[in-house]
């Protein structure tokens, strides 16, 4: 069971019914209707940590299978949603974990490779 929770950080906005959707410089456009609503609705779901399987079912009781499912590919692809427990806002020490699991790595996994590095 792996919950995921939305990324810190995130932002959702709208210019002219377009929704911008992400963070920094990956700032993603979304100009259909419907995967705006499903994509906040999804990330809604994310604000306390979730597993996909239960946000997928949330959601599929409004909306169709097919649409949800390219809503979530989307999210997670992006890295809109972290692992729960990869960031820690008291823990200075984390920032370095939520600047890796934003740019698609596992946090754990790079620690790992930094410290077998020899300088």
């Amino acid at each position: 069971m792996i919950l995921k929770r939305l990324a810190p950080y995130m932002k959702v906005g709208f210019q002219n019914e377009v929704l911008y959707l992400g963070f920094g410089s990956l700032i993603q456009k979304i100009d259909n209707p419907e995967i705006q609503k499903i994509l906040i609705d999804s990330l809604e779901l994310w604000v306390d940590p979730a597993e996909v399987s239960q946000v997928k079912a949330r959601l599929c009781q409004k909306y169709s299978e097919g649409t949800v499912d390219e809503c979530i590919k989307i999210i997670l692809k992006n890295n809109y949603v972290i692992d729960h427990d990869w960031y820690d806002r008291e823990n200075q020490y984390s920032r370095n974990f939520l600047y890796y699991a934003l740019s698609g790595a596992v946090p754990s996994h790079v620690q790992n490779l930094l410290s077998k590095k020899e300088f």
